[in-house]
């Protein structure tokens, strides 16, 4: 059957036929894998190594992670390509076209899960200053501009991913210079054809660039002049939840996160109406000049106290969910004279009177009354005894105690408050 297909890819680039069957080995995000294309044509392995040469290994380990890649008729293959048999993930393709990126999603995958919960990964893409050897972050959800923004900024600045920045505990990033995924039709954007960085006229990847700004990106045709606008660390922080992989698997991730958003100038939204508008801009954004000393930072990191894996997941695919706010309905409470503390957590950030909560399947973001509340119940106490924390905090108000009750009913609903013999 294999024999019958017709090999060439549809773009007309897969050449050098005479090409031995091989593996591909590459680096992603400094995990070694090889990919056994020993089951496809022979134009395939020529192809990906093309495809993916600026994450090429020029000395893999024996012991790199495999990904093997076969051909199955078009009514056995399973849904988006990637199965695992027997511990070994495995693409299966029935259409040659589509083989590339099912690969380059399954290779993000297999090393995004073998480096979770050691460094910090978020769904940005990234762009470096060679005058200063620094890079820019661009952080935007999926299908919202991030490979837009290589394609065209990545003629004037060097390419460091267009995929997910991977930055270890000192702020350098390590590269994944993986070819960019290009909707082929925009009424179905999981389409995707792959172009490598060479190809498209990419800058050069950087060996270790340090970050030197985040931004999140918001395209919005209405814009006549591209804008960076300042957010606080917290608004930055839940913007950058939702696109970070491993968060509930990392110990003081959303401490990880504060530090990360506020590098150099500190966290900025592009709002912007056409991304090669935005050059000059970037570039003067990246050169500005270096983060505020420790002791100044807007924010203070409220740690869970106890074991260090208390309250992490296991799963490493499992993203926190989206960030809300307390659910209005309060539901039933304990009795005031009961004293509550809180829930277990994974990790919390407090700044400018709000408070940031990752719990295992979400984000809570807190407001005024409830964020004090919460912050002050690291201790078990009862209503009383909050009321009279909370008046010397902000001074006494003629409705204190409902005031405080509803604080108490909004947090207890959310999940973030437990009883003292619970707990």
């Amino acid at each position: 059957m294999e024999g019958r297909l017709a090999i060439r890819y549809r773009s007309g680039r897969w050449e050098n036929a005479a090409m031995s069957r091989s593996d591909v080995p590459i680096r992603a995000f400094g995990h070694a894998i090889r990919i056994d294309l020993s089951q496809t044509p022979p134009e395939v392995p020529a192809e990906i190594a093309r495809l993916w040469a600026r994450c090429a290994d020029p000395r893999p380990p024996q012991d790199a992670e495999t990904i093997t890649v076969r051909y199955v008729p078009p009514t056995e293959v399973t849904a988006r390509g990637q199965v695992t048999q027997d511990g070994a993930t495995v693409v299966e393709y029935a259409r040659v076209e589509d083989l590339p990126y099912e690969l380059s999603r399954t290779v993000t995958l297999t090393a995004l899960r073998a480096v979770a919960g050691r460094h910090v990964l978020l769904h940005a893409a990234g762009l470096h200053d060679e005058a200063t050897d620094r890079f820019l972050a661009l952080v935007a959800p999926t299908g919202t501009g991030k490979t837009t923004a290589c394609r065209v900024l990545g003629r004037s600045f060097g390419y460091v991913t267009d995929e997910t920045v991977c930055l270890t505990d000192d702020g350098t990033a390590v590269p994944y210079p993986k070819p960019l995924s290009v909707v082929r039709d925009p009424q179905r954007p999981f389409d995707k054809d792959e172009h490598s960085p060479d190809e498209l006229g990419l800058g050069p990847t950087p060996a270790a660039p340090r970050l030197g700004a985040l931004v999140v990106l918001r395209r919005d045709p209405s814009i006549e002049r591209p804008r960076l606008i300042p957010l606080g660390v917290l608004e930055a922080v839940a913007a950058v939840i939702p696109e970070s992989s491993g968060a509930r698997v990392t110990h003081h991730s959303l401490r990880r996160l504060a530090e990360v958003v506020t590098t150099g100038p500190g966290p900025h939204r592009l709002e912007y109406r056409d991304i090669a508008e935005c050059v000059e801009l970037l570039r003067a954004h990246l050169r500005t000049a270096g983060a505020p000393p420790p002791d100044a930072r807007p924010w203070e990191h409220v740690p869970p106290v106890g074991s260090q894996d208390e309250g992490l997941s296991t799963d490493v695919d499992a993203a926190p969910g989206p960030v809300r706010t307390v659910d209005p309905d309060p539901g039933p409470v304990p009795p005031p004279e009961v004293p509550v503390t809180r829930a277990p957590y994974v990790d919390a950030l407090t700044a400018d009177g709000q408070a940031l909560v990752l719990q295992q399947d979400r984000v809570v973001h807190l407001h005024g009354l409830a964020a004090l509340a919460w912050f002050l119940l690291g201790d078990p106490m009862d209503r009383c005894a909050l009321a009279t924390e909370i008046r010397t905090d902000l001074g006494n108000h003629p409705d204190a105690d409902a005031l405080v009750a509803a604080a108490v009913a909004e947090l207890w609903s959310a999940g973030l408050l437990t009883t003292a013999a619970r707990r």
